[in-house]
């Protein structure tokens, strides 16, 4: 009998727009507006440096806190796509990174708002690829190296833009509504192959 596909799943910027609380507290703790731009560096303690200097932080504590998924709502659609993807016959798991304290706090938020998820994998910097699944979906190309060309990506287009050499085969997905078509397109293609963009 054939296993089911596997479909891992981010967390940050994938499930939940983590960075507008990120970006909120760090305007916050130093009491500067950032000025939005079209595009944003990942690492958001870039445009408050001086700052979070004069405070005495460094910007990630803010990743520290044990309860910092607990007010967090999913991204809007992921909920209803993910629900549609399941229902394909698909394992369905979450695959993101942890750092710092919040480790607990993020896997409650996955089980409050995503029951119907196999399992959730939390693992550290650039160690994704331990897990072989045949989708991933992520908001970060840097991610997904490590990946085969036995796994297809989905980059869930977003605020941040990079560039980097992968080996997996990689789709753009402008929203969860995309990204519930590309994994059915995927998933019902037989001998004629797909083509995504990048």
């Amino acid at each position: 009998m054939k296993s089911k596909p596997l479909i891992a799943v981010d967390c940050d910027l994938t499930l939940v727009d983590s960075d507008k609380h990120w970006i909120d507290w760090l305007e916050k703790v130093t009491g500067t507006k950032l000025e939005y731009k079209d595009r944003l560096d990942y690492d958001l303690t870039k445009y408050f440096k001086a700052e979070l200097a004069y405070e005495g932080l460094t910007g990630y504590e803010f990743w520290n806190s044990p309860t910092l998924y607990d007010h967090m709502e999913p991204m809007q659609g992921s909920i209803e796509a993910l629900q549609h993807i399941k229902s394909l016959g698909v394992d369905l798991v979450c695959l993101s990174r942890v750092m710092g304290h919040h480790g607990a706090s993020k896997r409650a938020f996955i089980e409050r708002y995503f029951p119907f998820f196999d399992a959730t994998y939390l693992c550290g910097k650039n160690q994704k690829s331990f897990l072989h699944c045949d989708i991933i979906i992520e908001d970060r190309c840097e991610e997904l190296k490590g990946f085969t060309k036995d796994t297809t990506g989905i980059i869930l287009y977003n605020r941040y833009i990079e560039l980097c050499p992968i080996d997996c085969l990689l789709y753009v997905a402008r929203d969860w509504s995309d990204v519930a078509k590309w994994c059915q397109l995927l998933l019902d293609k037989t001998e004629e192959k797909v083509y995504g963009c990048i």
